[in-house]
């Protein structure tokens, strides 16, 4: 009888150390972090004049003064405010809402022309600059402003989504 409780623990011990073993591996693959690196549909913010580009998360929180070319309807749907009231007086008397502005994101207004103080930024697909003699800001890289960092088992069972939607809109 004693022999058989002896077997018996050795099984049973046996069992414990595997399904310990199982679950430290799979508390390991879920805590697995992966970076990916932007997608080509994601859009960025592009300087024509620097030939650098931004990542649009990371604009507000940056120390230098930028121009976003937006429509107007956007500028009005975020609540985004005229620069000044001949601009606001000029907008309500042209009545066009597809017209293009530059909106200073960080204050919440926006302006009809560009302003020299600002860097002028265009919205446009990563793979439209591909190739091209575009660089990341140096900047913004450093900020991680253009990988996700990604839990890989927790995407895949549609826990944690990616850092970029499927049109390209950055969550953060």
């Amino acid at each position: 009888m004693g022999a058989k409780i002896v077997e018996m623990l050795r099984v049973v011990g046996g069992a414990a150390v595997f399904i310990v073993l199982f679950v430290a591996i799979a508390l390991g693959a879920v805590g697995q972090c992966v970076i990916g690196s932007m997608p080509g549909y994601a859009v960025v913010l592009v300087d024509e004049k620097s030939k650098h580009y931004y990542s649009p998360p990371l604009i507000q929180s940056d120390k230098r003064d930028f121009l976003i070319s937006f429509p107007l309807s956007e500028c009005q749907t975020r609540g985004w405010k005229p620069a000044t009231t001949e601009i606001a007086e000029l907008v309500a008397a042209d009545g066009s809402s597809e017209k293009i502005v530059f909106a200073d994101v960080k204050r919440g207004k926006f302006f009809l022309l560009p302003q020299d103080r600002f860097v002028i930024l265009e919205p446009v697909r990563s793979n439209d600059i591909r190739g091209k003699g575009y660089d990341p800001d140096t900047s913004h890289v450093n900020q991680g402003g253009f990988i996700d960092e990604s839990n890989w088992v927790l995407q895949k069972l549609g826990l944690k989504p990616s850092r970029w939607t499927e049109d390209g809109d950055w969550r953060w």
